[in-house]
């Protein structure tokens, strides 16, 4: 595929903002905020399409301008990304948590990125359960670069048309399993029938630059309105409605891919909180849980999970995974824009 064929992402804050309204989805979500019981579920649902978009997007450029894709080099980054706050964040939560009955099982399963399998099995985790989007989300940076050096060695509708048909068959999988009771755990945390999020965000990424002429700037509002009209549902009603949020989770990305930011945008909240939006979203759940076990009143939870998540994920941001990944406080560089969660 020429290079010219390729459409550049580039640098979009955008995508930062959305990032940013998404780990405050998951954030408010687990903090028991009345009404927002399903916006923790439209809010990782967003991370998944989004990060399937920026990685894919990312190793389609790499392709088209060298001819391949660096596998060691991909891993490198994502490591470096996302290894270094992670063995920190686990090392304090350990010790933090360790009179609160934490258990080594948790710890491990979220070192090893493997929670999301555990938990669908029945193992519970008491303060980690959070992890399981990140081990979603690994098992994906793990698998699916070879499978692209594969494909793309084959015309890009081979690719497209393979990435179509997994979805479509993953997503049947959940509707079918969605009758049963038994079977809830496995919707939200199995990678066979929770991977069509960011498969989705896969065939955004193969096809942007057919679709970036379509109005999104339209339909993103009709978008944003059903994720919100999620937020109360649920759990057995966000199971049917998991496939929906997907859909308008991927017009809103495309919105935000598309689009040009001013200004205003550039330095507005939510580009700020997507930047160190892993960090956040590493470090609210511990602190929420302890005062959720006590009862204590959510907007007590709340007020006191917000500001010291921001402020122990910008120290970790600034003195920990920037320094380690050479990049600049508070701008990080232009490849920093597809961490995670």
């Amino acid at each position: 595929m020429p290079a010219g064929d390729v459409y550049k992402l580039g640098r979009r804050p955008l995508l930062d903002g959305v990032r940013g309204l998404a780990v405050t989805m998951v954030v408010l979500s687990h903090c028991c905020v009345p009404l927002m019981v399903g916006a923790g579920m439209v809010g990782v649902t967003l991370f998944f399409v989004l990060s399937g978009f920026l990685i894919t997007r990312l190793l389609l450029e790499e392709h088209a301008r060298t001819g391949g894709i660096n596998l060691r080099a991909f891993y490198l980054r994502r490591a470096r990304r996302l290894v270094p706050a992670l063995l920190l964040f686990l090392a304090v939560a350990s010790m933090a948590l360790a009179r609160q009955g934490i258990s080594p099982g948790e710890v491990i399963t979220s070192l090893t990125y493997t929670s999301n399998l555990f938990r669908w099995t029945g193992i519970n985790a008491k303060f980690l359960t959070h992890t399981w989007s990140l081990s979603m989300e690994e098992q994906f940076y793990l698998l699916w670069p070879f499978a692209l050096v594969l494909l793309l060695r084959r015309r890009i509708a081979v690719l497209g048309g393979s990435l179509g048909v997994v979805a479509v068959a993953v997503a049947a999988n959940r509707l079918w399993l969605s009758g049963h009771v038994a079977d809830i755990q496995r919707v939200y945390l199995a990678p066979d029938v929770r991977a069509d999020a960011i498969i989705v965000g896969c065939l955004l990424a193969v096809f942007i630059d057919r679709l970036s002429a379509m109005r999104w700037r339209v339909m993103a509002p009709i978008a944003a309105a059903a994720m919100v009209l999620c937020f109360p549902a649920s759990e057995s009603q966000l199971v049917v409605l998991l496939l929906p949020a997907t859909l308008a989770c991927a017009v809103v990305i495309m919105w935000a891919a598309t689009s040009a930011a001013s200004g205003w945008v550039r330095s507005c909240l939510w580009v700020r909180l997507g930047r160190i939006s892993y960090g956040v979203y590493l470090w609210h759940m511990p602190i929420a849980l302890p005062m959720l076990y006590r009862q204590v009143p959510w907007w007590v939870v709340t007020a006191v999970t917000v500001p010291a998540s921001l402020v122990i994920a910008s120290l970790s941001w600034r003195f920990l995974e920037a320094p380690i990944l050479g990049a600049e406080w508070p701008r990080p560089t232009v490849s920093e824009a597809t961490r995670t969660p």
